[in-house]
């Protein structure tokens, strides 16, 4: 598997946005496709972040996205960066990939200069502290409840 910026593979662009749309529009209730289109034309710029990554297998299959980002939750704009949009297209998981993209996107961060990450996840925390992440608190996000994690790089 090979991990590259979505902005060097946007013939995986509409794929992307969907595959975080049927996973996280629940969050909001107000999203669509189309929204997430526009606002994935963010993580495609030539930026070294916010950006979105693609997660390519040896057949050249789209297997997973993420992204790199500096803010991601409203009420905690004091912490960056921030991993998120984490999705293994469904055929692909129970793999391991999901590991693999969060060991990835860490390495990233590292590469970038940051000493520390940070996601937030309304039902993966136990899934993330298996990870090495450690939870910093939880917290509503609309009506969710969420829990914020940190990664010492």
């Amino acid at each position: 598997m090979k991990i590259e910026p979505l902005a060097d593979n946007m013939h995986f662009f509409c794929d992307v946005a969907k595959l975080k749309f049927h996973e996280f529009s629940y969050l909001t209730g107000d999203e669509t496709i189309e929204s997430y289109l526009e606002r994935q034309k963010t993580y495609v710029r030539d930026q070294l972040i916010p950006k979105a990554y693609v997660v390519i297998n040896q057949l050249g299959s789209l297997t997973g996205t993420f992204t790199l980002k500096l803010e991601d939750l409203s009420s905690r704009l004091d912490l960056s960066p921030w991993f998120g949009s984490l999705v293994v297209a469904p055929k692909y998981r129970k793999q391991g990939i999901g590991a693999y993209i969060v060991n990835s996107a860490v390495r990233l961060a590292k590469d970038l200069g940051y000493s520390q990450l940070y996601l937030y996840t309304p039902n993966h925390e136990a899934w993330y502290a298996k990870q090495g992440w450690q939870l910093i608190e939880r917290t509503l996000s609309g009506k969710f409840l969420v829990s914020v994690m940190s990664k010492a790089l």
